[in-house]
């Protein structure tokens, strides 16, 4: 815990420094808003891509008239999407299909970019480097669909009948808590940004390095994003 404060207030630190010095550099703010698909890695089932909402505020900090450092303060609504098999019965194999992990992030990447002007209005801009973030909550909630298989065949019943047949089923749980997820996660990752006067499109890939799982087998967020931005 004491280590994810340090980070966190270390690069409050860089951003407020970078703001601190928007008269002596050249410095950008904006917002952007965007698409985003996101997957574990490790996760105990078998896993499909979920797809959410991202956006938030970007600050870019020129160093010189090509080289700058890049920043922002972001919404990540990062999971994936499973079936859950459930094998505890002695007769029957339950699985609950399009299952959703949510995990709510407030994200901040911390890149270095270098800027190619492809004319006096446009620009190609590529940045990498680490990001650290923190989990603000979310769900993780098992599927409507039930397909329950014995013997004698394969049923298929909703979640709702399903529960109050057995009265053992809740439909979700917190994502983070002492039983599931840990809060913190920091990684790498690499961006690539068309911006034309003041409007931009961003493709990014983030790859998580903290094992963010709090049983035995690791498991790390990995994400992309497809994002519309508007520079001041």
């Amino acid at each position: 815990m004491k280590q994810t404060s340090r980070i966190v207030f270390i690069s409050m630190f860089l951003l407020v420094c970078m703001l601190s010095k928007a008269q002596e550099r050249k410095l950008y703010f904006g917002v952007k808003a965007g698409f985003m698909f996101s997957d574990m890695s490790g996760y105990p089932s078998d896993t499909k891509i979920k797809h959410a909402f991202t956006g938030g505020l970007t600050f870019d900090y020129f160093i010189n008239s090509d080289l700058y450092l890049s920043s922002a303060l972001e919404y990540a609504n990062k999971g994936n999407k499973f079936d859950h098999v459930d094998e505890s019965y002695v007769e029957a194999i339950v699985t609950f299909k399009k299952s959703t992990v949510a995990a709510m992030y407030l994200q901040m990447p911390i890149h270095v970019g270098y800027k190619f002007d492809i004319n006096k209005s446009t620009r190609l801009m590529i940045q990498g480097g680490p990001y650290i973030a923190y989990g603000l909550g979310g769900q993780t909630e098992l599927g409507n669909d039930v397909i329950i298989q014995t013997q004698a065949g394969t049923t298929t019943t909703t979640l709702a009948d399903y529960m109050a047949s057995t009265n053992s089923w809740r439909r979700g749980e917190e994502t983070f808590s002492e039983a599931r997820l840990r809060e913190f996660d920091w990684g790498i990752g690499l961006g690539l940004t068309l911006e034309y006067e003041h409007v931009n499109v961003g493709l990014r890939y983030d790859h998580g390095l903290y094992d963010i799982a709090r049983w035995e087998k690791a498991v790390r967020n990995r994400a992309g994003y497809i994002t519309f931005g508007y520079k001041f």
